[in-house]
C-alpha cells in the first residue's frame, strides 16, 4: 500500500469552520476600530482648528485687529483653510466620516460645520463675535464647540 499525504474532507471542513469564527469575531471588531480611529483622526482636527485660530487671532491682534478669523478662505475645494496650513477636504456626498460645511459665515456671521462618523452627526459652531451667537446664548466668542449633550460631541470634545 502506497502511503498517501493528503487532507481529508473532515479536517479541511473543521479548518475551514475554525476559520468562519474567527472572522466572525474580529469583523465587528475591526468595524468598532475603524470608527475609534476615525473620532480620535477629529478629536486632532477640532485642537488643531481651535489652536489655528488662537494662533491667527494672535498674529492679528500683534497687527492691532482684534476681531476673530473668518474659518473660510477663497477655497471652496477645501474646509478651515482660513486657520490651518493643510486644510481638510469636505466629505463626500453620502460619505460615513468627515466634515461637512452647513453655514459659511465670515468674520462677523456664525460658520456652522457638522462632523460623521459612523452615520451619527452633531454640529459645530463657530462664533466670531458676541453679535453672531444665537440670544441667550452663553458660548464663548471665538468658540469652535458643539452641543456637549450629544453622545458624539461628548466623544469627540473632550
Amino acid at each position: 500500500m502506497k502511503n498517501l499525504k493528503a487532507f481529508t474532507v473532515i479536517e479541511l471542513i473543521f479548518v475551514i469552520v475554525v476559520l468562519g469564527i474567527l472572522a466572525g469575531i474580529a469583523v465587528p471588531r475591526l468595524a468598532a476600530t475603524r470608527d475609534d480611529a476615525t473620532i480620535a483622526k477629529m478629536r486632532g482636527d477640532i485642537a488643531a482648528i481651535r489652536s489655528g485660530l488662537s494662533l491667527v487671532r494672535s498674529e492679528n491682534m500683534m497687527r492691532g485687529v482684534t476681531t476673530w478669523p473668518a474659518l473660510e478662505g477663497s477655497d471652496n475645494a477645501t474646509l478651515f483653510d482660513g486657520v490651518l496650513q493643510q486644510p481638510i477636504y469636505p466629505m463626500r456626498a453620502g460619505g460615513r466620516n468627515g466634515w461637512s460645511l452647513v453655514t459659511n459665515g465670515n468674520a462677523n456671521a456664525t460658520s456652522t460645520y457638522t462632523a460623521t462618523v459612523a452615520g451619527q452627526s452633531t454640529t459645530f459652531n463657530y462664533y466670531p463675535t458676541a453679535d453672531s451667537r444665537p440670544a441667550g446664548s452663553r458660548a464663548n466668542v471665538g468658540s469652535f464647540d458643539c452641543n456637549h449633550q450629544e453622545p458624539l460631541c461628548q466623544s469627540l470634545a473632550q
